[in-house]
């Protein structure tokens, strides 16, 4: 008898039928007949030894100006049996067909490969290749989605997740709603949810509490949006509706005093950092205060260039303010300052009745203590430095008192001038009296 090659017929393998056609190496029909009480109209029988992939046993389909189509099982050591589907390449002329499913013992079904270590396992044929795909197409005529739910012996309380639910093209995380051990075909209330943005070119991540608008976006040109689903930079913070805050960082409480608990970094190449840091205040109970750090050129470390406290006050080249609003470690350089001060500006000098120290006591207090009266001494200074605002108001006053003096000044010289023209009077009529009497 000749070799029984099927050809490109269907088998009918059905518990009814009687007969099965196949075609031989001449493409002549041929007709097996199965026996009486025997269900199986195509048997093909292999030794048990050798095992594996020695044993293996098959249906071909061969074509003349074509490759190959097979269907192959063999044993493995024990009562085990595996199940495979080959074909052949365009592109594989005159080649054996690969293996493209894979059904092993337990049932595990391989796509792409041959050791599935799930019920269904897909891989591509190498790590670059982009064909690794499980597509799920809705061919209806009128709208409609495709979904794949998972289910099964689900505990009331855990966490699962579908595909396609809801009404939208989407991944869904949800609570299940049956009891441990219990079978389910349906999931509860949608917890969150993964979707493409319509027209947006957007994957949105969505929470039920938020609704319909995403949480989070993921634009197709990388940026990230949250907040908005039209992201403007890589990561795009917006926040409405009279909420407190766009970006919250937080971190353990159990960070030392005057140490960082949180901050975001800023890095242009390897060796280039800025950083915006949180520190907690030099205080055990002092808040949370703002630090900006920067890197000298090409240094992969960041120092502390200036830093907000949580009462507000600003340290510029040091960590501690002393307790001012503004401190500033070095020199500062500006077009113009304006000093604005709380208190009453020392117009009272000039006020009516006022009169400055006689100029005697100012020499005095200038012998002793070597400096103008309501002016901080030198050593004053060095220890306390200068409040600019104050310094400008008692320089201020000590002008005015200084004009005072002038004014003072100028009246008794105006005086002097009146007593010396009469004085001169005087003596010019006493010469010219005295010219005139006889020698």
């Amino acid at each position: 008898m000749k070799n029984i090659l099927l050809g490109v017929v269907l088998l009918p393998f059905c518990g009814t039928c009687s007969q099965v056609l196949a075609q031989d190496a001449s493409f002549n029909t041929v007709t097996t007949t199965k026996l009486s009480g025997d269900p199986v109209s195509l048997r093909i029988t292999g030794q048990n030894s050798p095992a594996w992939d020695a044993s293996a046993r098959m249906i071909s389909y061969e074509f003349e100006a074509a490759g190959k189509a097979q269907i192959r099982s063999y044993r493995g050591g024990g009562w085990d049996t595996y199940l495979q589907f080959l074909t052949s390449q365009n592109t594989n002329q005159g080649g054996e067909p690969s293996v493209r499913l894979h059904i092993d013992h337990a049932g595990y079904i391989g796509i792409g490969t041959t050791s599935p270590t799930s019920l269904l396992e897909l891989k591509a044929p190498s790590d670059y290749d982009g064909t690794t795909a499980l597509r799920i197409t809705n061919n209806a005529s009128d709208y409609g989605r495709a979904n794949l739910v998972l289910t099964g012996r689900l505990q009331n309380g855990n966490d699962g997740w579908a595909f396609g639910t809801y009404g939208r093209n989407s991944i869904v995380f949800a609570k299940n709603t049956a009891s441990s051990g219990q079978n389910i075909g349906s999931i509860g209330s949608e917890k969150y949810s993964i979707q493409l943005e319509g027209n947006s070119d957007a994957l949105g991540f969505l929470s039920s509490q938020l609704g319909s608008a995403p949480a989070m976006v993921l634009h197709q040109n990388g940026n990230i949006g949250i907040g908005t689903i039209n992201p403007a930079g890589k990561l795009d913070v917006n926040f409405s509706n009279g909420e407190p805050k766009g970006l919250a960082i937080f971190s353990s409480p159990n960070n030392p005093v005057n140490s960082p608990v949180g901050g975001i970094r800023f890095s242009w190449y390897a060796n280039n950092l800025a950083e915006i840091q949180m520190v907690r205040g030099i205080g055990a109970s002092d808040g949370l205060g703002l630090a900006f750090l920067t890197s000298a050129s090409n240094s992969n470390a960041a120092d502390e260039r200036m830093r907000i406290s949580s009462g507000g006050n600003v340290s510029i080249g040091t960590t501690d303010a002393k307790g001012y609003k503004l401190a500033v470690a070095g020199n500062m350089i500006a077009e113009s300052v304006k000093v604005k001060l709380q208190g009453a500006w020392p117009d009272e000098v000039f006020s009516e009745g006022n009169k400055p120290s006689p100029l005697a006591e100012v020499e005095r207090f200038i012998v002793e203590n070597k400096h103008l009266p309501e002016i901080p001494s030198a050593g004053e200074v060095s220890k306390t430095g200068i409040d600019l605002g104050d310094m400008n108001a008692r320089l201020l006053k000590k002008i005015e008192e200084l004009t005072l003096y002038v004014i003072e000044q100028d009246k008794q010289r105006g005086q002097d001038r009146v007593l010396i023209g009469k004085l001169t009077e005087r003596v010019n009529s006493l010469e010219n009296k005295k010219g005139k009497q006889p020698r």
